[in-house]
């Protein structure tokens, strides 16, 4: 029997065919996903290249913007060499910002003033200082005027980058964009052996007092910039290229040709394997710059390519050798063989990454874990895999926002994006972290799970928040405070402010140290202010002083800020601490320089006042004798000069007074209407005088008791009634009050003094108000005054609160207005106030102190004098005292002779007050009436009096009614 093998050869060289198609086609697309594979890991370090090279240039950004704070809080002409020279030593420069030369300013010099800039430089440690230039340059200078360390950048003092239109042109555009701006590769003057190996790095800085919403305002108010020179070289030279698995060429790509690269690694001259290369643009700090990555031959060796060719062979000689079952475990085997290899590429992409990578499917349970989430989050793969992510790292807080977040992104609702959170690590501490999400669909688009890297960014949130405090402290000491291990660390600036002693870095004793040197006054005040802030319930920004181990006082500004975990609980405290002696110094020469303005007024008051009070002393008497009319006239002319001299007197005082900020606004009761018949009454006279027609028109509305500084709004008004008789040749002046806004509780009033007089044009309006001012000379020469009136009233109108203001037309009138809000007083005005007297008539003329027996004491002769004829002309027995000592002595020997005293205050041997205290020290005196004379009209100096013990008060010069008003 045969056996015919026909058929099973037949089928085994159909089977063979068949096999060797099925295996050269399972090859091939072995070899386009290993290829796909390649490419996805290759685009991922790329992208992580550019990323860090973006990342590496925002570093420098920190330290130019803590070197601009360093000039700004020093002010525009308060920088120095030694200034400037101590902000470097505290940044650290080769720690923090490799690649960096150093920080420098740079200050814009106008053409004009280069010799003296240059003199000012070599004033400010720089005796060899001088300007050069790389190009003869006609316009404005921008010169290097401090880098820091200066060794190894010496050649750059001086340059005028201006002069240069790389530099130039990068230095503006900063300015013009207010933001930082790199040049385009440069030689460094000082590293000229590397041709375009160097980039400077700008940054404007600005007068903080000018706005800068235009480009006009900006060029106007920037001064200088800060600026780094960075070595590309170096600056470059740690980015992570996977142990030289990448190569990196950068082009500038701001105009050139195409080979114009100015930076390039080990091995980028080879050519390019299975197209593995990206050209990524990157536009950062004005310029725009071509990233050229390429994988090296090591690239491709790590990845371990398969040997296609092999796999083919080996399945063709299964596939001979196989039978119908071959053929099954071969199409088993093809599957097995292809989820190996979807395991291998997510594997090759997980160990490679520095990030924690996890995948996890639509339940939310996580899929894979690579390395760095072990490292990240602390658990094992064998841990984590098959347990719901959520449960593993999202903090309990941030669940249900998760949640929400994931349903939006399964439903279609929110794509995938970039985003930063809080994540929780095993031990349960908290981890910043940025989430870069992607979703996992299946072949017919069906989404099946998610891939998410997680970044940990918590060590760049800290660095950046110390970044941003040194910005805001930049030279100025900082501190940092553990409040649970009472751990306090200081810079170099702390040490140095505090007098530390050098072996205080080994013991460590800070917070004792520090405490114990503030002053034993300020120490609980500052210690509770630290307290607030650590609780929560107020900032930290005191003011306090601090004792020196030799002796010396400083006076500290200080501010802090408190760090928090997620949960709320304090981590740390950031502070600084600002040594501000030289203001509390310079405040201190200012308090100086007022009083011995004060104390000059006030002489300068007394030695006026006295020869007026004579002068209108004799006059006022001379006016109640038979005169001619012609004498009649010359009397009465010597009141209105003097009357005029004095208020020129009282309105110097009144603004002196306002510049110190000795004017107090009183609230008491008061009444409206009789302080207008009052202002009514005195300034009639003067309008009928020139022919005028004056009218004053109160307010429509019931106003009741108002609370207020009746005195000062009665000078306001008068001062503008004044001024509009005064300027008006013609016509009529009116006031006008009227309510703006009436409540139960107060009311808005507005005084409108109107006049149909010389008017003002727009500019004069302009310069009104000003101190010493007037609309032009030819009015000063016309109608005589000072031109504080309009300064000091529109000052006290601000002092009570209200604003003035003035609307005129030239050649036909003017209107100046004011409003003030009162509150009402619920009260009645007691009677026999001021306006009430003022509002009687006068008493009859004749002897109103009959039989009174006064002692006047006065060191001026003509004082003497006028008081004696004065007083006698009413009546009064007198007698007459030249100093204090003398007048005790006529009081001892008569005690009980006289009725009252009117008693000088500035005298020699025995001053007035003196001689009063010892008045109210005798038994037999102290209740003896005493009026106190004086020609100091101050606050402190009528206050002086009263504490002396005087009865009243009369300034000089003297209203002798007023006087014999008073002793009566």
């Amino acid at each position: 029997m045969t056996i015919d093998l026909k058929k099973p050869v037949l089928w085994s060289a159909l089977f063979l065919i068949v096999g060797c198609l099925a295996s050269m086609i399972v090859g091939q697309r072995l070899a386009r996903e290993e290829s796909e594979t390649l490419q996805e890991h290759f685009s991922d370090l790329a992208e992580k290249v550019s990323r860090q090279f973006s990342e590496r240039l925002h570093t420098y950004e920190y330290g130019l913007l803590a070197a601009r704070g360093a000039v700004v809080t020093q002010g525009r002409h308060g920088i120095s060499r030694q200034k400037f020279m101590d902000y470097s030593d505290s940044i650290q420069l080769e720690k923090n910002f490799p690649g960096s030369r150093g920080f420098g300013f740079i200050r814009r010099v106008p053409k004009a003033q280069e010799m003296a800039f240059s003199q000012a430089a070599r004033q400010d440690g720089q005796p060899d200082f001088q300007i050069t230039q790389l190009a003869p340059n006609e316009g404005e200078r921008f010169v290097i005027q401090y880098i820091e360390p200066e060794e190894g950048n010496k050649a750059a003092i001086g340059l005028d980058v201006a002069s240069e239109s790389n530099r130039r042109e990068a230095a503006l555009k900063s300015i013009e964009e207010n933001t930082p701006v790199l040049t385009q590769p440069i030689t460094l003057v000082q590293a000229t052996e590397k041709s375009r190996h160097g980039l400077l790095f700008f940054l404007p800085v600005f007068d903080s007092r000018v706005p800068l919403s235009t480009v006009q305002e900006r060029m106007q108010s920037a001064y200088g910039w800060v600026y780094t020179p960075l070595n590309i070289d170096e600056v470059f030279r740690g980015l992570d290229l996977s142990n030289g698995e990448l190569s990196l060429l950068i082009h500038n790509a701001d105009g050139g040709s195409a080979n114009d690269h100015f930076f390039a690694t080990g091995k980028s001259e080879e050519p390019v394997i299975d197209d593995l290369i990206r050209q990524i643009p990157v536009s950062i700090y004005g310029r725009k710059w071509m990233l050229e990555i390429k994988a090296t031959s090591d690239f491709v060796k790590n990845s371990h390519p398969v040997d296609f060719r092999l796999v083919v062979l080996g399945l063709m000689l299964l596939a001979a050798l196989s039978t119908i079952l071959f053929y099954h475990w071969m199409v088993g085997a093809r599957r097995g063989r292809e989820s190996l290899l979807d395991k291998a590429k997510l594997a090759a992409i997980v160990d490679s990454a520095s990030d924690a990578i996890i995948s996890e499917s639509l339940a939310g349970v996580v899929i894979s874990w690579n390395r760095s989430a072990e490292r990240i989050f602390g658990y094992a793969a064998n841990e984590a895999i098959g347990k719901p992510l959520t449960d593993l790292i999202v903090p309990p807080k941030l669940k249900a926002e998760e949640f929400e977040r994931d349903q939006e992104i399964w439903n279609g609702h929110l794509e995938p994006e970039r985003y930063s959170t809080i994540r929780q690590r095993k031990s349960g501490d908290l981890v910043d972290v940025t989430v870069n999400e992607s979703l996992i669909y299946e072949p017919n688009g069906k989404i099946v799970g998610a891939a998410r890297i997680f970044s940990d960014v918590t060590e760049e949130k800290r660095t950046a928040a110390r970044f941003r405090m040194a910005l805001d402290a930049a030279g100025i000491a900082i501190w940092v405070w553990n409040p649970e291990s009472n751990q306090l660390i200081w810079d170099d600036r702390m040490l140095e402010l505090y007098g530390a002693p050098p072996s205080l870095r080994q013991s460590g004793l800070y917070y004792d140290f520090w405490a114990s040197h503030v002053h034993s006054d300020d120490r609980a005040r500052v210690e509770e202010k630290l307290q607030q802030l650590l609780n929560g319930t107020g900032v930290y920004n005191p003011t306090f002083r601090i004792v020196r181990d030799d002796g010396e006082i400083r006076h500290i500004k200080a501010s802090a800020i408190l760090e928090c975990d997620f949960d709320g609980r304090p981590v740390q405290i950031i502070g600084t601490n600002l040594d501000i002696t030289a203001e509390q110094n310079a405040i201190l020469a200012a308090e100086r320089a007022n009083k011995a303005k004060s104390d000059f007024l006030s002489n300068m008051s007394h030695e006026i006042r006295t020869p007026m009070n004579g002068v209108l002393g004799m006059a006022q008497i001379l006016a109640r004798e038979p005169l001619t009319a012609d004498q009649r006239d010359m009397v009465d002319n010597i009141l209105v000069a003097g009357d005029s001299l004095l208020r020129i007197i009282n309105d110097i005082l009144d603004f002196s007074k306002i510049e110190a900020g000795q004017i107090r606004i009183d609230r008491k009761p008061f009444a409206l209407l009789p302080l207008l018949n009052h202002l009514e009454n005195l300034l009639r006279p003067s309008a009928e005088g020139k022919g005028l027609q004056l009218s004053i028109q109160s307010p429509a509305v019931h106003l009741g008791s108002l609370l207020g500084d009746q005195l000062r709004l009665e000078q306001v008004l008068m001062n503008l009634i004044g001024n509009a008789i005064k300027f008006t040749e013609r016509g009529e002046v009116s006031l006008n009050v009227v309510s703006m806004d009436e409540r139960p509780d107060g009311i808005r009033l507005r005084f409108e003094v109107r006049d149909t007089g010389i008017g003002l044009s727009t500019e004069t309006q302009g310069r009104l108000f000003r101190a010493f001012s007037q609309a032009d000379s030819s009015i000063t020469r016309k109608f005589g005054g000072t031109g504080l009136g309009l300064s000091i009233s529109k000052r006290l109108v601000e002092l009570m609160g209200g604003e003035m203001g003035v609307d005129s037309t030239e050649g036909i009138g003017s209107t100046f207005w004011f409003e003030v809000s009162f509150d009402r007083q619920t009260t009645q005005i007691p009677s026999g106030s001021a306006l009430e007297q003022d509002q009687k008539p006068a008493p009859a003329r004749g002897p109103r102190l009959a039989g009174l027996r006064i002692l006047a004491v006065d060191d001026s002769r003509i004082n003497l004098m006028l008081l004696d004829k004065a007083l006698k002309n009413e009546g009064a027995q007198v007698s007459l005292a030249v100093d204090g000592q003398q007048a005790l002595q006529i009081l001892k020997l008569m005690p009980g002779g006289f009725d009252v005293v009117l008693m000088d205050v500035q005298m020699p041997v025995m001053d007035g007050l003196t001689a009063t205290r010892a008045m109210r020290d005798d038994p037999i005196l102290c209740d003896l009436p005493i009026i106190a004379l004086t020609a100091g009209v101050l606050p402190e100096e009528r206050q002086a009096a009263i504490d002396a013990g005087v009865s009243d008060f009369l300034a000089k010069p003297m209203d002798l009614d007023l006087m014999v008003r008073m002793i009566a």
